[in-house]
């Protein structure tokens, strides 16, 4: 997996938000990106909730003083976003999805045409 395109979406010079390493952060919007999740700051809080302490610390989590690996907050994802480039969140999300699952089959996609059509 082409995982170590996420850090390029952030800014060099801000690794982290509050204790959470941005690449921990891009890696559950990845994850929820390919499972279906709905992509809304508060859709990732609860995505990441149901993580499990195990999941969370082989994503770069760091454990607190009382064992736990929290899970990231709303807020935390707001941050995430307020400093990523959205012209390039969406296609990165996808050049990693299509290197996991391959090229979608052109018998499976839609076309969705924007034009307006005329009522002369």
């Amino acid at each position: 997996m082409q995982a170590r395109l996420l850090p390029l979406l952030t800014a060099p010079y801000r690794a982290r938000i509050g204790i959470y390493p941005h690449w921990s952060l891009l890696a559950i919007v990845l994850i929820a990106h390919l499972c279906g999740a709905p992509r809304g700051q508060k859709d990732l809080e609860k995505f990441a909730a149901g993580l499990s302490d195990a999941q969370r610390r082989a994503l770069g989590i760091r454990r607190q003083r009382n064992g736990s690996y929290p899970s990231p907050k709303q807020p935390t994802f707001c941050r995430l976003m307020a400093g990523i480039d959205p012209e390039k969140l969406e296609p990165t999300l996808l050049q990693i999805q299509r290197q996991i699952r391959g090229e979608p089959d052109p018998a499976e996609l839609i076309n969705v045409s924007m034009s307006a059509t005329s009522t002369t």
